[in-house]
């Protein structure tokens, strides 16, 4: 195994650890990197020196962290920025992907009439970071962003709409409905010979007669006035779920049933661990097949993975969501 990780003008091919987080349900990713309070470094026309590492690295440094197996793997997991340095022992770098960049730009505006993608552009404007090609056509009427950052204001879009805000690998923004961005597949065998998943004791087997689950369907107008309908279990876990332009309250309680029959399911919930391949990444379908539960086999949609990588090896945690 083997890392290399540049921050700012300097690179490391050690640490002590490095946690990398990603997730739909946040509009940033994070990670976290430990490495020795001093080390030595070359520096240009200085002879080699010992350089007190939380004094020498910034805040606001450029981040890249790539991870490699052999010559079997070799990627970059995470671009950002230095956001935060806790010194200690070892020294902990926190860091976050290019939402660092909208949280230090202020926005404050109002539209009587706007699209999504109009909103997302003003956000993003002047700090480099470019919207995905596939953003729904949505109108937000009137819409207003009154001094806000823009990491606020996206988090704000995501709340108040039920959408789904993050940036992809390929660092452009994108924005949409749950479930409707297909990142890729990957594919696990849990049990048996051709087993690459390291533990699933996270990982339970639920039956849709088991869940109780109340499904808020709200449906929002072009002129962002909001109709609500409820089903489901009276004590369920509550899940708010959006629509857009319903014509009428009947077909909002129709296409809130169909979207509760997709919650109750049998199949698995929770988090497998495996090795640091495959790759995998939030937005994801995982393919799961079982040697010795034929039956639970099952293609799952993937919520986050946590990526950790130090002298104890390196892992993937992947929390697994509804089943597709």
């Amino acid at each position: 195994m083997g890392c290399r990780i540049s921050i700012g003008k300097y690179t490391f091919l050690r640490c002590n650890e490095v946690v990398i987080e990603k997730s739909t349900a946040l509009v940033q990713d994070t990670a976290r990197i430990k490495l020795p309070l001093t080390a030595v470094l070359p520096v240009k026309n200085v002879p080699v020196t010992t350089i007190e590492l939380a004094k020498t690295l910034k805040i606001g440094d450029k981040v890249n962290i790539t991870l490699a197996y052999n010559e079997v793997y070799n990627k970059t997991e995470f671009v950002g920025y230095v956001k935060r340095i806790n010194p200690g022992m070892p020294l902990e770098i926190e860091c976050e992907d290019a939402i660092w960049l909208l949280r230090r730009k202020n926005i404050k505006k109002s539209w009587a009439q706007v699209t999504l993608k109009q909103v997302l552009e003003e956000i993003v404007s002047g700090t480099g970071i470019e919207l995905s090609g596939n953003i729904p056509e949505m109108i937000l009427k009137p819409y207003g962003l009154k001094d806000i950052d823009g990491a606020f204001a996206l988090q704000k879009i995501a709340d108040e709409y039920g959408l789904k805000v993050y940036l992809k690998p390929d660092g452009k923004l994108w924005a949409g409905l749950s479930y409707t961005e297909n990142s890729g597949k990957v594919n696990y065998c849990i049990n048996g010979e051709e087993s690459n998943v390291i533990t699933a004791n996270e990982l339970k087997w639920r039956s849709k007669d088991d869940v109780k689950i109340k499904v808020k369907g709200v449906n929002i107008r072009k002129d962002n006035t909001r109709t609500e309908v409820e089903l489901g279990d009276e004590n369920g876990s509550l899940r708010t779920l959006f629509f857009y332009n319903v014509q009428s309250k009947k077909e909002l309680e129709n296409l809130a049933k169909q979207e509760l029959n997709k919650l109750k399911f049998d199949g698995y919930e929770g988090k497998i661990t495996t090795f640091l391949i495959p790759e995998a990444l939030p937005g994801m379908t995982a393919n799961l097949t079982d040697e010795i539960f034929t039956d639970r086999s099952g293609s799952y949609y993937i919520e986050s993975v946590k990526t950790t990588f130090g002298t104890s090896g390196a892992r993937r945690e992947v929390e697994l969501g509804i089943k597709l």
